[in-house]
């Protein structure tokens, strides 16, 4: 072998390769998986009905289950959130605008475009990030068909004064509950508020089955409207359709995760806990989620926020990326910058700030507190250099 070429090329051919804090990669979130079992008996039971689909029995039994949740018969199932988001748009007979707020995932969005709607993008307040209801008043007008508020994070859009808004104006009230499904506010499922919520059934959530949505709506004669839009428009009843049935084996999937909705909100509360008392200590950085009085229940997500004179938020995404940890930034940038909804970027100066500084850690049910507590660290050390 021929000798290295220069001192330094020697000096580094001697140094050991640094390993990253995880050998295996921690994702910012990760599904609840079912007993094997479990899956397995329901799948031989559903085939040997040979009923995969359009509304079967598994279906049914899931409705029911949500509806006993929700504590209303009203309750919808779709293959996935934005379609039930979009379900909910179209069977209110919607035209116009729809005031939105600005930061929110593009899903949320993307529903009003395809219900023939125009978005109008509000800012959010500081404390919650939910759409800040003194922006609203300046932003309607006889156009207005509705507000679509997004509850973040787990905590819950200021109800009451929406309500007054959408009453004073004759707008419908819908909320995206894509982080909410079985939490609970002001002694009421959060499903009570509003003319309808959606809830996401994505594997990200902490209730999950697979893909899938679900839609909880005040009034009863909708029915037959969302039974023909998520069937292709068959019966015509709905002004448009298309598939959005959820299938037996997701539903399957979803009774099961259910089922442990209550051991699952106790793991996400304990390490919800541990993460609030390890980031109460560091600098620079401050928990996005607040407990507020009369809420109950959890969502699956644990967002920080950083102090950007300090710190870039994306030079510590990539130090943890470099560790084998995976981090969200939540939502980055703000919708109405991006040019596919034809607004403008301006008036949301807060929704601006909180997208260049948020980050999501990871925050899921089986996460062991000795990992979080090693996610600390090495978030302590990147803050550090």
């Amino acid at each position: 072998m021929p000798p290295p070429t220069s001192e330094t090329e020697h000096v580094a051919s001697d140094r050991t390769p640094t390993l990253p804090a995880f050998a295996k990669r921690i994702p910012f979130t990760k599904p609840i998986l079912p007993d094997i079992s479990a899956i397995a008996q329901g799948l031989e039971e559903i085939w040997g009905r040979g009923w995969l689909t359009n509304n079967g029995p598994v279906l049914k039994a899931f409705q029911d289950e949500l509806c006993t949740l929700f504590a209303t018969p009203n309750v919808g199932l779709f293959s996935n959130g934005a379609l039930a988001l979009e379900a909910a748009l179209e069977c209110l007979d919607l035209e116009g605008e729809v005031i939105v707020p600005a930061f929110t995932f593009p899903a949320t969005a993307h529903a009003i475009l395809r219900a023939g709607l125009t978005p109008v993008f509000a800012d959010i307040e500081p404390n919650r990030l939910t759409i800040d209801p003194n922006t609203i008043e300046d932003l309607c007008t006889e156009r207005t068909a509705a507000i679509l508020g997004v509850h973040m994070f787990g905590m819950p859009c200021y109800v009451d004064e929406l309500q007054d808004i959408a009453d004073r104006h004759g707008a419908a009230l819908v909320y995206d509950a894509a982080h909410m499904l079985g939490i609970r506010y002001q002694g009421k499922p959060i499903s009570d508020y509003g003319d309808a919520s959606m809830f996401s059934l994505h594997a990200t959530k902490a209730v999950h089955a697979v893909e899938g949505g679900a839609l909880v709506y005040k009034d009863a004669s909708l029915q037959p409207k969302l039974a023909s839009f998520i069937n292709h428009g068959i019966g015509g009843q709905s002004r448009r359709g298309t598939n959005a049935k959820m299938s037996e084996l997701h539903a399957l999937v979803g009774r099961l995760v259910l089922a442990d909705l209550p051991q699952i909100n106790t793991r996400l509360q304990k390490l919800r806990n541990f993460y609030d008392a390890a980031f109460a200590h560091i600098e620079a950085v401050d928990p996005v989620y607040h407990h507020f009085e009369h809420v109950e229940g959890q969502s699956g997500f644990y967002p920080i926020l950083f102090d950007q004179k300090h710190v870039h938020r994306d030079d510590i995404m990539a130090a943890l990326g470099a560790e084998n940890i995976d981090t969200r930034a939540y939502f980055d940038p703000p919708l109405n910058e991006d040019a596919r909804f034809g607004a403008t970027p301006e008036g949301t100066s807060v929704a601006k700030d909180i997208s260049g500084r948020i980050m999501a850690v990871p925050f899921f049910a089986d996460l062991e507190l000795d990992d979080a507590g090693k996610i600390v660290e090495v978030l302590c050390s990147a803050l550090d250099k």
